[in-house]
């Protein structure tokens, strides 16, 4: 293997995952399993995610601890109820987010689509 084909094979390899945490950036949309509508904007810049969510057609509320590894990223954001918080972790699957929501009333499930 020539010296040339080896950087950019290396190079491929190093920018693969910044190619799939990149697809999360942009408008979601979808509800959770309990009828709550969700709606994120999101932004990715390296591993960090930051963006903003509205619930239940409420206020839009900053995202907080937003990460991303890959497909799996994860964030917390203001619950509707009694000012408690959201921690959400969910995987990418193209054009749908696959979130786990977890809360003090319990866990929700949501898928989300991409607008």
């Amino acid at each position: 293997m020539t010296w040339r084909k080896l950087v950019v094979l290396v190079v491929a390899c190093m920018l693969a995952p910044m190619a799939w945490a990149a697809e999360a950036t942009g408008l979601w949309k979808g509800q959770a399993d309990s009828g709550t509508e969700i709606v994120l904007n999101l932004k990715v810049e390296g591993q960090s995610l930051t963006g903003t969510a509205t619930l239940g057609g409420g206020k839009e509320q900053p995202i907080s601890n937003g990460k991303i590894d890959k497909d799996e990223l994860s964030f917390s954001m203001p619950s509707l109820y009694g000012g408690g918080t959201v921690n959400a972790k969910g995987k990418l699957e193209g054009d749908s987010l696959k979130l786990s929501l977890e809360m003090a009333m319990g866990t929700a499930q949501a898928t989300l689509k991409r607008q």
